[in-house]
C-alpha cells in the first residue's frame, strides 16, 4: 500500500497529446444487484471504472497522512529510508526537474504495520496502526468482491500476461485520487482521456486483467 504528498496537479501528455474530457466513465455500487453486469460492461467499454465506497475508512487515513506529511523533513526521515517500506522521497521528470515526491510504502500485514506506526505516529501509534490496518481489510474486500464479480461475468481463466510502458503487474490496481488530478486513460482508439478526481471513489484498473 502507497501513501504519497503528490506536488503536482497535472502529468505530462503522452506524445504531447492532450487528452480529451472524460467520456462518462462509469461509477459502480457493488452492492447493487446489477452490479456484475454493470462491471462486465466496463471492463468491455473502458477498462477503468469507478466505485463508490462509505468515506470512513479513507478520511481516517487521509487525515492521518496529512498529519505525517506536514511535519518537519527531519521528522519524516526518521520513518525511512524505504528499503522496500517506510518512508522515501525522489525527484521526478526526465531529468529529475519536474517535481517532488514523497511516500509511505507499507506491507500489508499487521506486524509490519505496527511496527512502522511508531515511527510514523510517535504521538498516537495504535490507532494509526489501526487505522491503516482497518484501511487495507477495506481494500482488500473491495478488490475480491471486484474480482470475483468479473470473474463469474467475464468467466475469465488463469493465463499467463505480460504488461508495457505506464501499465500496473497487477491483475488489478485500486487507486484513489485524493482530490488531485492527473490520471489518464487510453480508450480502444488510443485517445487518452483525463479521469477526474473524485473523493468518493476509486477507480479500478485492470491492465494485466484486459491481457
Amino acid at each position: 500500500m502507497v501513501l504519497s504528498q503528490p506536488t503536482l496537479d497535472q502529468i505530462s501528455f503522452v506524445g504531447n497529446k492532450k487528452p480529451v474530457s472524460n467520456p462518462g466513465i462509469p461509477t459502480i455500487d457493488l452492492s447493487k444487484p446489477e452490479s456484475k453486469t454493470l462491471l462486465v460492461k466496463a471492463c468491455e467499454e473502458f477498462g477503468f471504472f469507478n466505485h463508490g465506497i462509505p468515506l470512513e475508512f479513507t478520511d481516517r487515513l487521509g487525515a492521518e497522512a496529512v498529519k505525517f506529511f506536514y511535519l518537519p523533513q527531519p521528522e519524516k526521515e526518521k520513518a525511512g529510508p524505504a528499503n522496500l517500506f517506510g518512508y522515501g522521497n525522489n525527484r521526478i521528470g526526465p531529468n529529475a526537474d519536474v517535481g517532488w515526491i514523497g511516500y509511505l510504502l507499507f506491507q500489508t500485514n499487521a506486524n509490519s504495520i505496527s511496527q512502522r506506526s511508531w515511527a510514523i505516529s510517535r504521538e498516537n501509534p495504535e490507532i494509526f496502526c489501526s487505522t491503516v490496518s482497518d484501511y487495507i481489510s477495506a481494500m482488500k474486500k473491495l478488490a475480491c468482491g471486484v474480482l470475483e464479480s468479473l470473474t463469474e461475468g467475464r468467466k475469465v481463466e488463469p493465463s499467463l500476461t505480460g504488461f508495457g510502458e505506464r501499465t500496473d503487474p497487477q491483475i488489478i490496481s485500486v487507486l484513489r485520487s485524493n482530490n488531485t488530478s492527473g490520471l489518464q486513460i487510453s480508450l480502444s482508439d488510443g485517445s487518452w482521456v483525463l479521469v477526474p478526481p473524485d473523493h468518493n471513489s476509486f477507480v479500478i484498473v485492470g491492465d494485466s486483467l484486459q491481457v
